[in-house]
């Protein structure tokens, strides 16, 4: 009776050394011994028999070389359908190879080699990414083969196989409504400014008052420096008359626009306002005297406190909402201006700001010019 249960607990103990069924999560070794002698060469063209001694990841195994054996090779079986990644650490002499397989023809596709170097005191370990199915894991012993030799090694689960090919998918498209957004986005400010500037891009350029005035006096010019037969006469002269010239601009707008709606004099400044036959169309004539002016500017603005917003000037000057930038302003010179108003606003004053000598300065008629008659 006592044989028969020696006989079980032998076969028992045999199977589970040939094929252990530990998990591979597991981080529990399960140590397991080299049956008999492994083979040396990997199996033919089908897989593995119950020849083979199979492993799993999670195993340790212990083996040895006896005299002229200096190869041993076992089966490593894959359980994960995704392929797990395995690292083989061992602290025994000799060379152990993890070797992939092709799972049709058993060829060799790739492997990983480890071998412990006179400098290594911990070991040696090596990494690879196994697929589903049966791989091979050769020991070979580099010493002298008339002497036994044991080995040991461990094999480690470090998680899903890698995509060690790093291809990248091409996933712009699901950023393709953000591109769109953005591209309108970032469009919109020069988009208001094309609108807003419409009327003097894209229409076409109408004749100023300011346009007629220049043409007004250079024909007069003409006349007046012409002889008899046409020829230009006295180079001085017109020098001089251009100088002036100036003077008779100041003089063309009263002639050709009447009065001025304002007329704002200061000890050194001049502020005329006109008006045309436009709603929202006003020439502002300036004059400083004494000395210069820097950083002038003239806003416009209602005293109801309505929005005011300037579309165009002529000549161009650069603006911003309901302000135009005049720069600097020389004394005694006549600056001339146009400008179109956005909208009906009810009521149009007008500011004049400058610095001299660092000192802010200003000017404001307190007289506004309505351009809607309340009802």
């Amino acid at each position: 009776m006592r044989g028969v249960l020696l006989a079980s607990s032998i076969a028992v103990f045999v199977l589970l050394s040939h094929v252990s069924y530990a998990e591979q999560e597991s981080e529990i070794i399960q140590i397991t011994q080299e049956i008999v002698d492994a083979p040396d060469s990997i199996w033919g063209e089908d897989s593995p028999d119950h020849g083979w001694q199979v492993i799993f990841v999670g195993f340790q195994v212990n083996g040895g070389f006896s005299e002229n054996d200096s190869v041993d090779i076992f089966a490593l079986k894959i359980s994960s359908s995704n392929g797990t990644r395995v690292e083989i650490v061992s602290s025994s002499e000799g060379s152990i190879q993890i070797q992939s397989l092709n799972q049709t023809s058993w060829k060799i596709e790739e492997s990983v080699s480890i071998q412990k170097s006179n400098d290594s005191e911990n070991g040696k370990s090596g990494e690879m990414n196994l697929s589903m199915g049966y791989h091979a894991v050769r020991v070979e012993n580099q010493g002298d083969s008339g002497q036994e030799v044991n080995y040991s090694f461990r094999l480690i689960d470090k998680g899903p196989a890698l995509n060690e090919r790093q291809e990248f998918e091409d996933l712009s498209w699901m950023f393709m409504n953000f591109y769109i957004f953005a591209g309108v986005f970032l469009l919109l400010p020069f988009l208001t400014v094309l609108w807003w500037n419409r009327n003097q891009w894209l229409a076409e350029k109408e004749s100023s008052g300011i346009d007629n005035q220049e043409i007004g006096v250079l024909a007069s010019l003409r006349k007046r420096f012409e002889d008899e037969e046409g020829a230009l006469v006295d180079k001085g002269l017109i020098e001089r008359s251009l100088k002036n010239l100036g003077d008779d601009s100041w003089e063309y707008f009263v002639r050709e626009f009447g009065i001025p709606k304002i007329n704002y004099k200061t000890d050194n400044s001049e502020t005329l306002i006109w008006t045309t036959s436009v709603l929202g169309e006003f020439g502002i004539g300036i004059k400083v005297s004494g000395k210069r002016w820097d950083m002038a500017a003239i806003r416009a603005y209602s005293p109801h406190g309505e929005r005011v917003e300037i579309s165009s000037v002529e000549p161009e000057h650069m603006f911003q909402n309901d302000e135009v930038f005049l720069n600097s302003l020389e004394p005694d010179e006549e600056n001339f201006l146009r400008i179109i108003i956005l909208g009906s606003v009810k009521e149009i004053r007008f500011h004049l700001s400058g610095i001299v000598d660092g000192i802010p300065v200003a000017s404001s008629p307190n007289d506004s010019i309505k351009q809607i008659e309340e009802e």
